[in-house]
């Protein structure tokens, strides 16, 4: 409790006697007693001193004794807070005359209600202490403990580049997290960890993927990953028949500048041209489908036959 004047009271020095009352059957015999080392509002009222001189003769003094009651201090946060968002400290009892918050990393602040920060540090967490001084002089502390959460670390990959056609795959992380939110191209989303976005990848897959994760202590954090959907090449397989049997059969592949060409064919023929000659005196044998499969730059692989490409082998003499 606080008071504004002293419990320490006084009368004229030498006396025979001093003799002390006070409220709660308070009494002493000393010139200046202490009524307490820790007033409460019960020790406020009137005492009254009564002193004797050497000659016997007596008189009284009164003297009143205000006890005020201290500030109910309230130290609150608006904890526990995730790393990056704002931490905020309310204090009370409104219309004190100073306020003092301390608290980690030195911080401290006049203001009743203060701001710590708009995007909140694990060094932040730890407790914050409020002193308040109410009009009368009297002061009182609290305090609050502020949790400061980390966020996820979130991580977001993917299976590419992928060649069109082939299955594309997302990766997410971290492990347990509460929730899983991906979003992406063509209105694509999943609560998945780690989704399969299709089968069979398409060019209007590609793009930015971003996953949102919500860990236990509901603290979110994202991550992005590019997705890169390759096209396939446009294999063509062509050849220069219908040939007579003992001309040149030839095919022709395309597009140009593969990385590789693989023909095979009836009788077990190969080859890594990209336009090869079968044979310079084609036979019956030979007829049939031939297959092209071509790789590009970026390893994606496609193939073309044509049934019409099938040899029509004719006689020497006759195309009939």
């Amino acid at each position: 409790m606080c008071r504004n004047n002293t419990n320490s009271h006084r009368g004229p020095a030498a006396m025979t006697t001093y003799a002390w009352t006070g409220p709660n059957g308070f009494t002493s015999a000393s010139q200046s007693p202490t009524v307490s080392a820790s007033a409460t509002a019960a020790m406020a009222g009137i005492y009254t001193l009564t002193t004797t001189n050497g000659n016997g003769c007596i008189n009284s003094a009164t003297t009143t004794v205000t006890v005020n009651a201290l500030p109910v201090t309230t130290a609150t946060n608006n904890g526990p807070v995730c790393a990056g968002t704002t931490l905020t400290l309310t204090g009370g009892p409104a219309a004190m005359t100073t306020y003092a918050w301390t608290g980690p990393n030195g911080f401290t602040s006049a203001s009743q209600s203060p701001t710590v920060s708009a995007s909140a540090t694990a060094a932040m967490a730890g407790i914050y202490t409020l002193t308040t001084t109410n009009g009368n002089g009297c002061i009182n502390s609290a305090t609050t403990t502020v949790t400061v959460n980390a966020l996820p670390v979130t991580t977001a990959t993917n299976n590419g580049p992928v060649c069109a056609g082939t299955t594309l795959t997302l990766t997410g992380g971290p492990a347990a997290m509460t929730t899983y939110a991906w979003t992406g191209p063509n209105g694509f989303t999943s609560a998945s960890q780690s989704p399969t976005v299709s089968a069979s990848a398409t060019a209007a897959m590609a793009g930015i993927y971003t996953l949102t994760t919500t860990n236990g202590n509901g603290c979110i954090n994202s991550a992005t990953t590019t997705v890169t959907v390759n096209a396939l090449p446009v294999t063509t397989a062509t050849n220069n028949g219908p040939v007579c049997a003992g001309t040149t059969l030839t095919l022709t592949g395309g597009p140009a500048a593969m990385t590789t060409y693989a023909w095979t064919g009836p009788n077990g023929f190969t080859s890594a041209s990209q336009s090869p000659t079968v044979s310079a005196s084609a036979t019956a044998a030979m007829a049939g489908i031939y297959t092209l499969t071509t790789t590009n730059g970026n390893g994606c692989i496609n193939s073309a036959d044509n049934d019409s490409n099938s040899q029509r082998i004719a006689g020497n003499d006759s195309d009939e």
